[in-house]
């Protein structure tokens, strides 16, 4: 079972928008997946929050990560974006493909035996 969370977001904030002071107006966030053998995927963005409502405003100095979380609920796509990381953790478990060297590592160790030895030889061949 894969385990999902945000981690510590950042907040920009506005000193001062329609008459209240420190508004946070963008969030930069990451959010994880981890299944249980502590494989692990990220997505990151940075989301606009929208302007705040003067009746319900909290100050910034009151906000915790809760009500952040709670904004970023409300504004992404979550179920998608937890569909994305568990996809992401599924390939890292059972590859669908594989990155390595073009050549054998017997291929390129021969290559590079070759290009010593041509280099041997032009460093003993006398100039004339």
């Amino acid at each position: 079972m894969t385990t999902f969370n945000w981690a510590e977001p950042v907040a920009e904030r506005a000193v001062s928008k329609n008459g209240l002071s420190d508004v946070i107006q963008t969030v930069h966030w990451r959010y994880r997946g981890t299944n249980e053998n502590g494989i692990t995927a990220e997505t990151y963005g940075a989301t606009t929050i929208g302007d705040p409502n003067p009746q319900d405003f909290t100050p910034f100095t009151e906000v915790t990560s809760a009500d952040v979380q709670g904004w970023l609920e409300n504004i992404l796509d979550v179920p998608s974006m937890q569909a994305n990381l568990q996809a992401q953790i599924d390939l890292l478990v059972t590859p669908t493909t594989i990155t390595g060297p073009l050549y054998s590592a017997p291929v390129v160790q021969q290559q590079q035996e070759e290009q010593e030895q041509l280099q041997d030889v032009a460093d003993t061949t006398p100039v004339q």
